[in-house]
């Protein structure tokens, strides 16, 4: 007498089933993974986005606090053309110290380097303060002679997202690149050894140099030829 097999049998069509639900939760797993992993890629592009804002603003803030103490002395009786920028290490022989803006005897402004997370080096940046550009439509526009180049602040060396953050926050389109090697200009500072300039460089279209977006702006951001971005600021328009 043969004993009959009680015991369940799985069924061919429900195999498949089993296989396809497997299926989708192996699809269903890759995707979600997919969705938090550009989740968190694009919290962290917001996070860098915001961070550079706030280097823009602190950025921006310290020239604008040396203009201030700067407009003291012109209005005290110190020309644009006297100042002077040396920095403190370098105040011991110096003997007018009533044209040093950095100087207690002088503008009493406080210098400092860049702080190392604004620059493409990770190291702390050093300004240059001189009297060799003149921005198109800030103050008298006297191409063809230096008599109408304005005071300025140049941080060579910035990084480019915080350039291109600058840029934002003033409307200006993009970081215009410089077609010619700007740095002869801007990497000068105006010491006790400076020479005033025969001749000037010009920010805006009148120069020709690719930075015609700059036109009229008092301070802002643009690379130059070598690929270096750099922050410049208007000090005293002339």
């Amino acid at each position: 007498m043969s004993s009959n097999d009680n015991r369940p049998r799985a069924r061919t069509g429900e195999q498949g089933n089993v296989l396809f639900l497997i299926l989708i939760a192996v699809i269903l797993f890759a995707a979600l993974s997919y969705a938090v992993t550009r989740t968190g890629s694009n919290s962290g592009g917001a996070v860098d986005n915001e961070k550079d804002k706030i280097a823009a603003a602190q950025l921006i803030q310290y020239p604008a606090g040396l203009r201030a103490a700067m407009i003291r002395m012109v209005i005290g009786g110190t020309h644009a053309d006297e100042l002077r920028f040396d920095r403190p290490s370098d105040f011991s022989g110096l003997s007018d110290l009533n044209v040093q803006l950095f100087h207690p005897h002088g503008g009493e402004a406080t210098y400092a380097d860049a702080p190392s997370n604004m620059m493409a080096s990770d190291t702390a940046g050093m300004w240059y303060f001189n009297i060799e550009v003149e921005v198109q439509d800030i103050g008298l526009s006297d191409s063809g002679s230096p008599d109408g180049n304005d005071v300025m602040a140049f941080l060579p060396g910035i990084r480019k997202g915080l350039c291109a953050s600058v840029n934002e926050e003033l409307g200006i389109s993009g970081i215009p690149r410089a077609t010619a090697d700007l740095s002869p200009a801007y990497k000068k500072l105006m010491n006790n050894a400076y020479t005033l300039p025969s001749a000037e460089t010009v920010f805006g279209v009148l120069g020709a140099n690719g930075t015609n977006a700059l036109n009229g702006q008092a301070f802002g951001c643009f690379q130059n030829s070598d690929g270096e971005y750099v922050y410049y600021h208007v000090l005293a328009e002339r």
